[in-house]
């Protein structure tokens, strides 16, 4: 694991690491583009056509399997959720870094 990112300030500016804050911004970009493709395969599994047939001998399970599902994908803290908000992160990491370098 790298070091910690350090960013540090005073009297004398801000200095941070810069090519540090970006490295972390590409690692988020890409864990963010892991679990979103992660996301968009497993939604596949609420539809299902194999599943969707088992559903037919228990459709109250069904209902409730593809319920939880998009729960754990679309709710808070879902993975779809968590994929944008790494996204995001390593989106302000850079604009951090062009505004400290600025």
């Amino acid at each position: 694991m790298a070091d910690p990112i350090d960013v540090t300030g005073g009297t004398d500016g801000i200095t941070a690491r810069c090519d540090e804050l970006r490295a972390f911004a590409g690692q988020l970009a890409r864990a963010a583009t892991e679990l979103g493709g992660a996301a968009f395969q497993l939604h596949g599994f609420a539809i299902d056509p194999g599943i969707a047939l088992s559903g037919a001998l228990d459709p109250h399970d069904l209902v409730c399997f593809q319920g939880d599902l998009l729960d754990a994908l679309d709710g808070p803290g879902g993975l779809s959720w968590s994929a944008a908000a790494l996204s995001t992160l390593g989106v302000e990491l850079r604009a951090a870094a062009d505004t400290y370098e600025l």
